[in-house]
């Protein structure tokens, strides 16, 4: 059997790619100049590939090495039309749609026997009733080749859809007339090879033209299957601002965005909402989805990724908060160092006065120390101090001032300053082995929050926010120790299991065992502060950093002397942040516009615009609060500092009693001694 003519000049058009000629049978006597796949296998009988399946189902071809010059590109001839359904494209034998890099051409050879527009309906039906996210870079054709004419293609506009779907997504009627279902090329058989790229090209401009306006952002919708329903705060916005002009006032925008995520999508798809009447819904499979900036999904398939930065989880606590010991105070100005150096330089004036033979150690201690205590005893230098030493002692006094100066302002700065905290604790997987419990926010959802408002508690670690997060961590195999101990914290909160998705996270009453973790709400704020205060009790609240840091310093503004701190690992739970842009046909226009907002600076001046002027507020009963309430010296424990003061003051009264007690009961002893002395001189001479 001899194949259809019209398949010589198709392999020629196409002779750079990879070619897979689709037979229904071996009985085709064929022989062509270039490389092919021949497979045997009816058009309406293929594997496929279903959709829960799909991304991990192998392509037939996957193991094979070849060469090929660029651009790289697939090409899959059906000599005989297939029995055209909505699932073929699916099949194994076409490379994933996530998989290749470069164009898919499906070629179908004209049947000679039936009328080219009903072919041409055909195909288009079967198309339009595709997932867009199933099609990748598929493009479909139509070949035809009369002996009388050149042979001629009908690309199809796979975003020609509006006369097949029941819910539409919005294009504006002008691009539709200019675009028609299907472009005719001539090509001219002197010179095949340029009909690939006049295809190519149109390929490209019908992307470029076409896929801004099949991109939306998930926020702007209320995800009900079959169908996107738009939320009625983007409909108000899109008509108020984009559907008269393209480039709306961006500060008026940015107000009336509930964040800066919603802000940037309004400023990616600004020019494909102009001009534009929303309908109340769309179907699914009529949208690209652009998630914003979020944790990577960690999903096979050719992403394009712009990375922003790390973000990890951090705790707060304020059990075992204790502040340093008061006496402290007073030996802070200096290190060990300094106080040692004083100590020798007593020492070896202490041990000149003994070899030059002066008076005693305890005078000369007395008199070294009195000139740091700023006591003035320049009547005993004279006495105390030997001659040959009075020059060192006097640099000595000269050196005593700066001291005593430095002494003095170091101490006045540490009376008024806060006392340094000396957690017993440091790492998060300190508190495990401590036995914390730990409070844990619950996912952003309308399900959970309900929930959780009607008192209903958590079954699984699953609605936790970043609960994915502590299974990664659990199944760590290595032994490093910071690693190590997440992965202990890790297997404790999931309570030795792993992750189960249920459909109900949320029970009344409370569960059978022991459980670590409880969970909470931001729009609950009070119950964390009401639980987390108790720093008798052992609780730690977890959540990203940036949260961290932003709650501690209003948690600490608290007239109650309640001091939370911050734990010291950053890099818990740590992940990368950025945006993940799902391929999509040709040139990714989102993808673009992200390259150039970020290259130029616009996403950075905004984004530092909105946490300035629109700080995101975790809980609802500090959203206003903007600054400390409680006043700085009102949070201040001078009491202890200068109670201990007084103490030291006291004990150095008693000690200088003490000393001065010795004294006098020395003098006493002294004269009772000379006294003895002289009546025993004089009954000694009385004798003589």
């Amino acid at each position: 059997m001899n194949p259809p003519a019209s398949l010589l000049p198709v392999i020629e058009i196409f002779s750079h790619c990879l070619i897979t000629l689709i037979l229904p049978n071996s009985n085709f006597n064929f022989i062509s100049f270039h490389p092919i796949f021949v497979h045997l296998k009816t058009a309406h009988l293929f594997q496929y590939r279903t959709n829960g399946s799909y991304y991990w189902s192998p392509f037939i071809h996957e193991n094979i090495t070849y060469r090929m010059h660029r651009p790289l590109c697939w090409s899959t001839v059906f000599p005989e039309s297939p029995l055209y359904n909505g699932e073929f494209p699916h099949s194994r034998i076409f490379p994933s749609i996530w998989g290749s890099p470069g164009p898919v051409y499906f070629i179908f050879l004209a049947n000679s026997q039936q009328k080219m527009e009903i072919q041409l309906d055909q195909l288009h039906s079967v198309i339009s009733h595709t997932d867009l996210n199933f099609m990748g870079n598929r493009e479909f054709c139509v070949f035809v080749d009369t002996p009388d004419a050149n042979p001629k293609f009908y690309h199809l506009n796979r975003y020609h859809r509006l006369s097949e779907i029941v819910h539409p997504n919005p294009v504006p009627i002008q691009l539709v007339h200019k675009f028609p279902k299907f472009t005719e090329f001539h090509c001219p058989r002197r010179n095949l090879h340029e009909c690939y790229f006049l295809l190519d090209k149109r390929a490209d401009l019908i992307s470029t033209t076409f896929a801004p306006y099949f991109w939306i952002y998930p926020n702007w919708m209320d995800d009900l299957r079959p169908v996107y329903t738009y939320r009625t705060n983007f409909r108000r916005i899109q008509s108020k601002y984009f559907f008269t002009t393209k480039y709306p006032d961006w500060f008026s925008v940015a107000d009336d965005s509930k964040n800066f995520d919603d802000f940037l999508a309004y400023t990616i798809f600004s020019e494909t909402l102009y001009n534009l009447t929303i309908p109340a819904e769309v179907d699914v499979e009529e949208k690209y989805l652009y998630f914003g900036s979020s944790d990577f999904r960690f999903e096979r398939g050719n992403h394009q990724i712009i990375m922003l930065a790390r973000r990890a989880c951090s705790f707060i606590a304020c059990y075992g908060v204790e502040h340093e010991k008061s006496y402290e105070l007073f030996t802070k100005p200096f290190d060990k160092v300094v106080w040692i150096l004083i100590s020798l330089v007593i020492t070896v004036f202490m041990a000149m006065s003994n070899f030059l033979s002066g008076p005693s150690n305890v005078d000369m201690v007395i008199v070294s120390f009195s000139i740091l205590l700023e006591v003035s005893l320049s009547s005993l230098i004279t006495k105390v101090i030997p001659r040959k030493m009075r020059a060192l002692f006097w640099f000595w006094i000269l050196t005593c001032v700066t001291i005593i100066c430095m002494y003095k302002d170091v101490f006045t700065a540490e009376v008024i300053k806060p006392y340094r905290r000396n957690p017993v604790w440091s790492h998060i997987y300190d508190l495990e082995g401590l036995g914390f419990k730990f409070l844990l926010p619950l996912k952003a959802h309308i399900d959970y929050e309900n929930a959780y408002g009607q008192g209903r508690q958590a079954e699984s670690i699953v609605s936790i926010e970043f609960a994915w997060k502590f299974q990664e961590a659990a199944l760590y195999e290595g032994n490093l120790t910071r690693l190590a101990g997440y992965r202990r914290i890790g297997r404790a909160l999931l309570g030795g299991r792993d992750l189960v998705y249920s459909k109900t996270h949320f029970s009344k009453g409370s569960q059978s065992g022991r459980r670590i973790w409880q969970e909470l709400h931001h729009k609950w704020g009070a119950d964390l502060y009401s639980n987390l205060s108790r720093c008798t009790r052992k609780f730690a609240y977890v959540d990203y950093t940036e949260n961290i840091d932003a709650m501690l310093p209003f948690l600490n503004d608290n007239g109650d002397g309640i001091v939370f701190m911050k734990g010291a690992d950053d890099g818990f739970l740590s992940t990368s942040v950025g945006f993940q842009v799902d391929s999509t046909h040709r040139k990714n226009f989102v993808y673009g516009r992200l390259k150039g907002l970020i290259s130029s600076g616009i996403y950075h001046w905004w984004e530092k615009w909105f946490k300035k002027s629109r700080p995101r507020k975790l809980f609802m009963y500090y959203a206003n609060w903007t600054k400390p309430i409680v006043n700085e010296l009102e949070r201040r424990d001078f009491r202890t500092k200068f109670l201990t003061t007084c103490k030291i003051w006291g004990y150095c009264c008693v000690a200088c009693g003490l000393v001065c007690m010795l004294e006098i009961g020395k003098s006493i002893i002294e004269k009772i001694i000379v006294q003895k002395r002289k009546k025993n001189t004089l009954k000694t001479a009385f004798v003589h």
